[in-house]
């Protein structure tokens, strides 16, 4: 009996086209008037001290020195601080106190060394060392070097929070550059911080950035996706400069290197190209530096993969790798919104009018286009596309266990389950495994797809300490099979239908390691009785394939799709535990069959990724999707029975049933998926980017973000299963709904939807009403009415 490990998705179950139905009621927007275009304020403000508070992080930096300067017009900063104080030996936070004077003033604030003030790594290395000893690594505690400076710019007025990271130290050295150039001070510092925050795609002026300490496994369990995101993007930029810098380069001189490379080259490639490294770091190196510091979390104690938070960040980051990889190598410093700095009343109007216009385009555009990119995907996963790819897992383990076979005894031929072939021949100390032939591929309602398999597999390397044993006969007999396998092949090939090819091309390879623990007996004396059980394991899974997938021309496929691009597969665990039993038994009065059994599948730490083109004569697009779970199990139990006797003639019984016995409100797998694209709308100059990022955060609750971004400008759509409140009622049943869409400058749109259910019969007709409210820093400037009537603080209105 052959056994395969099987998968099944563990799903969020959202509410059926809840994330449409929200964006489709956020988007309210039409065209209309307003009764005013008035934007002033006439309060009257009274001067108030400015209070500054935050952290300062690279990781953590306790008890330095915060000196807040001034910024002059020629783009240099004060000589006299007009505020001082230091961090805290605990947390790194701290607090400036600045007189009225200030407010509204651009100035820049600096951490610098003081005696006894230290650093917590938050790196792989921070300070290399002759040993392991005078070595400092993630987590350890050192003194600050007499050089080492952090700075932010801002600007403002009352209270405000700015946290120093080396995020706000490259949007200080933009801003002063900005100055410099003949830029306003306060005018310069909007635009630096939020254009940093642009460049690494994260949705927040760099300074408002919340501080978690990455050493930390409380801080890391309570920190949101997105803060820890940005934390590990911060360190990897450092860490990622390190790599890249000669040996014996410190931590502060890769900072600065860095720095000079954003201010003085123009800023950062999404990548270097395929092959090309160079001292200058990109986009790609950063998310890849972020991959390899979430590594380092996850060693941490009480921090594992299955953290809701750990599986989002390593989605995302994965697919922000693969976008980079396949994007240009010209350097940007990213994109500044026109309305940067808006504030209030003004931000509010700002708000709407961006969502009017972009929802204007849409409507104008038809959203053809889009939808016509977006079909070039779905066009493809055909159920051809299903055949084929099973046709190639097929065909990969028979060469596998191919591979096994001849190791043990040299032989030209192998025949997996007895349909498949495998050829095999040896040239030096090279062998190559092929299989050629067709595959008929049933589905799960038994319609057959025949697809046509060549593959070809190079061994690279291979061990195997599996030891098989048998004793007593075929009428009476125990195996098992006991030991450890490891294999590297290189692969590539095609599979194919009549109406898809998929070609899996040269540099792929395939590397994991086995561990099987079985034994089974079987008898036969009237009857025949096989018993199973044992443990497979398949750890270190990586697969790497570069792939093109191609429709066929046809007759009704005129213009065929394409998709080009690479596919990856990585796992920490694969395992299954199974016991199976099949007993026949034959007399004059017929024959009986039963199959029972149960397997439990286990999966830790998988991640699969798909990025590349799809595209036709017309239109084509980029994309990149990322999936990660961890700590799933699901145990499937079967009961197959049939009977022939020349009373009843043939019948059977099937029964199968999945469930997942260890998920708790407390203990749940870990799931997560996050989509990149762009894509074009007519009446919006610059591509729309669109990253779309599910996380699994209970049982049955997760978080959705969809963020539209163009020009610098941010359009970001939060969703939680949790804020759908469900009453029921005598009669009807009631579903409220919640939703938010935020752009760049912080105003938020919160969106309520309210449906009423009535019951089956009754005379009262089914309701849904959809508000909305819209707030600055937790102020509210204008409400939205179910029919779509804009009503801001002012007075003003405007009807969309």
């Amino acid at each position: 009996t052959n056994k395969a490990l099987k998968s099944k998705g563990n799903v969020i179950h959202f509410r059926r086209n809840i994330t449409t139905a929200l964006i489709t009621s956020s988007l309210l927007f039409a065209c209309g008037g307003s009764s005013s275009d008035d934007n002033g304020d006439n309060g009257v403000i009274t001067p108030t001290s400015m209070n500054i508070s935050g952290a300062a992080s690279k990781g953590l930096i306790l008890g330095a020195n915060v000196n807040a300067y001034l910024i002059n017009d020629d783009g240099t900063k004060a000589d006299t601080p007009i505020g001082t104080t230091t961090t805290d030996n605990a947390d790194g936070s701290y607090k400036l106190e600045l007189g009225s004077d200030y407010n509204d003033k651009a100035f820049i604030i600096e951490i610098t060394a003081a005696d006894g003030s230290q650093m917590k790594c938050d790196l792989s290395v921070c300070l290399a060392g002759d040993d392991a000893e005078a070595e400092i690594t993630f987590g350890e505690l050192y003194t600050l070097p007499d050089n080492f400076k952090l700075s932010a710019a801002s600007s403002g007025s009352g209270d405000i929070s700015i946290n120093i990271t080396p995020l706000t130290n490259i949007a200080a050295a933009l801003t002063l550059d900005k100055v410099a150039n003949g830029a306003k001070p306060t005018d310069a510092t909007t635009a630096a911080n939020a254009q940093v925050g642009n460049l690494l795609g994260l949705n927040s002026d760099v300074t408002k950035l919340s501080i978690v300490d990455l050493t930390d496994a409380t801080a890391i369990k309570a920190a949101s996706s997105e803060a820890l995101n940005a934390n590990l993007k911060a360190a990897a930029i450092v860490e990622a400069a390190l790599k890249d810098s000669p040996a014996g380069t410190s931590l502060e001189g890769a900072l600065t290197s860095f720095v000079s490379q954003y201010v003085n080259q123009s800023g950062v490639a999404q990548t270097e190209g395929a092959g090309v490294n160079t001292p200058s770091i990109s986009l790609e190196e950063i998310a890849a530096a972020a991959q390899a510091l979430t590594d380092k979390v996850t060693t941490l104690e009480g921090i594992s993969a299955e953290d809701s938070n750990i599986a989002s960040v390593k989605t995302s980051l994965q697919t922000q790798k693969d976008e980079a990889a396949a994007g240009s190598t010209q350097a940007s410093q990213g994109d500044v919104p026109d309305d940067i700095g808006a504030e209030g009343l003004v931000a509010t109007k700002a708000f709407v009018q961006q969502v009017s216009t972009f929802n204007v385009a849409t409507d104008l555009d038809a959203a053809n286009t889009f939808n016509t990119e977006i079909e070039l995907a779905t066009d493809l996963a055909s159920s051809d596309l299903a055949a084929s790819s099973e046709a190639l897992s097929l065909a990969a383990s028979a060469i596998a266990e191919a591979v096994s076979v001849n190791n043990e005894k040299p032989t030209s031929t192998y025949t997996y389950q007895g349909i498949i072939t495998v050829a095999i021949s040896t040239s030096g100390d090279t062998v190559t495994y092929t299989v050629e032939q067709p595959l008929d591929v049933r589905d799960d309602a038994g319609v057959a797809t025949t697809t046509t398999v060549k593959l070809v597999a190079v061994v690279n390397e291979f061990s195997d300490t599996i030891v098989d044993t048998e004793t007593g006969d075929w009428d009476n007999g125990t195996w098992s099979s006991k030991g450890d396998a490891s294999i590297n092949i290189a692969l590539s090939g095609t599979v194919s239908t009549n109406s898809i090819k998929m070609a899996i091309n040269d540099g792929s390879k395939v590397i994991a390691a086995l561990s099987v623990d079985e034994e089974g007996r079987e008898s036969q004396t009237t009857s025949w009785s096989e018993e199973d059980s044992g443990l497979l394991k398949v750890t270190g899974v990586d697969a790497a394939l570069t792939v093109t997938i191609a429709q066929v021309a046809s007759t009704e496929v005129t213009d065929p799709i394409s998709f080009e691009g690479k596919l990856a597969l990585a796992a920490e665990l694969l395992s299954m535990q199974y016991n199976e039993k099949n007993q026949y038994e034959s007399s004059q009065n017929g024959e009986d069959y039963t199959d029972q059994g149960s397997e439990t599948i286990s999966v830790d730490g998988l991640t699969a990724s798909l990025s590349g083109k799809f595209s036709n004569s017309a239109k084509s697009l980029e994309a990149s999707v990322a999936l990660a779970v961890s700590g799933f199990k699901e145990t499937c139990s079967w009961n197959n029975e049939s009977s022939n006797t020349p009373a009843t003639d043939f019948t059977s019984s099937h029964s199968y049933d999945c469930s997942l016995p260890d998920e708790t409100a407390d203990k749940y797998a870990s799931a997560s998926i996050s989509v990149r694209f762009n894509f074009d709308v007519d009446g919006i100059k610059d591509d729309v980017a669109l990253v779309a990022d599910i996380e699994r955060t209970g049982l049955e609750s997760g978080v959705a973000s969809i963020d539209l971004t163009y020009g610098g400008k941010l359009l970001d759509f939060d969703f939680n299963t949790n804020d759908i409140v469900e009453v029921v009622g005598v009669t009807d049943t009631t579903t409220t709904i919640k939703g938010t869409l935020t752009n760049h400058n912080g105003v938020i749109l919160t969106v309520t939807n309210v449906e009423v259910d009535y019951e089956t019969g009754s005379d009262k007709a089914d309701t849904s009403v959809t508000t909305g409210v819209i707030s600055v820093e937790g102020e509210q400037f204008a409400t939205v009415s179910d029919n779509g009537i804009v009503t801001f603080s002012d007075g003003t209105f405007v009807s969309l």
